[in-house]
């Protein structure tokens, strides 16, 4: 008769608490990560709406396409846009209190990163560049 009976498995309770403790600190870990993620993406556009408003109301852009991020020597926003007679133009914002000047550079004299390309490669054979992806070579 007891030969369908199933034995009935006990677990230590240490392993039970173990687990536990395991996973409540696993859920923890993801929500902290979570919270730090939106933290960091709000920092990155963190000022952006501002910057937009002071390009469009001191220059000749009248349409933003993109801002960019950019952390140099000094921090900068850069805005990708449109002026009045349709021309592209590039506004550099710098983020820090000393220095408040905007610096527009307009279609006419951008280079074309083809030709930026090759008249740095004719300058300097032995040179390499580490990172083309970057808001100012379009």
């Amino acid at each position: 008769m007891d030969y369908y009976q199933q034995e009935k498995r006990t677990w230590p309770s240490w392993l039970i608490w173990s687990l536990a403790v395991i996973c409540i600190l696993f859920v923890i870990a993801i929500v902290y990560g979570i919270i730090l993620y939106k933290d960091i993406q709000q920092s990155k556009t963190a000022g952006m709406d501002a910057t937009k408003k002071l390009v469009l109301h001191d220059t000749n852009v009248v349409h933003i396409d993109n801002i960019f991020l950019f952390h140099g020597d000094t921090r900068y926003h850069v805005v990708e846009g449109k002026t009045k007679d349709g021309k592209e133009a590039y506004v550099f914002v710098p983020k820090n209190k000393k220095n408040n000047k905007l610096t527009v550079v307009s279609e006419t004299n951008i280079i074309a990163k083809d030709n930026m390309l090759q008249q740095w490669q004719n300058s300097c054979n032995q040179c390499q560049l580490i990172n083309k992806n970057h808001p100012c070579i379009a």
